[in-house]
């Protein structure tokens, strides 16, 4: 059968949301992978991050959307919390559809580049030293420059404008769709 998933394409706003949940949710999970993960796990994350910057800076989407992915999730299991892992597993599907803009439109500074590459040898570092601060910062800052880059893109591609089914306030209560 076929098991396929839609994904509805979120508005700006709803995006950023999912962002600031992601930064809560993934940064708790780093913090309590640093007590948990093994040496050999990270390990692992050294080898992922090595891929990472080369597919980088080859600028091969693919694999980096690919390596990410794996990286960050063999953090979150190393959590030990599959709930956790879960419903992180959920926001990132909901993110999809930015990926997209981000790796298509070729506009990823060197310097953000360099950032991301940073803050996972930050991470990486902060795990083997069972630094659960250190993580979660690591973790947390790479969402934060992340959702910079990707809000202005998605503002210079008219996003909501774009997007179905916006999102319309009405004074008093919580925005609903049209």
């Amino acid at each position: 059968p076929n098991r396929s998933v839609t994904v509805p394409r979120l508005s700006r706003a709803e995006v950023l949301s999912i962002r600031t949940i992601r930064q809560m949710l993934e940064g708790h999970a780093a913090a309590t992978a640093a007590a948990l993960i093994t040496e050999d796990e990270t390990r692992r994350l050294a080898e992922l991050q090595g891929e990472l910057a080369t597919a980088r800076a080859r600028g091969d989407g693919k694999r980096v959307l690919a390596a990410n992915e794996e990286f960050h999730f063999l953090v979150y299991k190393a959590a030990c919390i599959p709930v956790l892992v879960d419903v992180i597993s959920t926001l990132w599907l909901h993110s999809a559809p930015t990926l997209n803009l981000f790796f298509r439109s070729g506009k990823r500074p060197r310097d953000y580049i360099d950032k991301q590459n940073r803050n996972n040898l930050a991470l990486i570092e902060n795990l083997r030293r069972r630094d659960a601060d250190g993580a979660r910062h690591a973790v947390e800052e790479e969402i934060v420059e992340g959702s910079r880059l990707l809000d202005r893109l998605m503002r210079e591609a008219n996003w909501d404008e774009t997007a179905g089914a916006p999102l319309r306030a009405v004074r008093g209560r919580r925005a609903t769709r049209k």
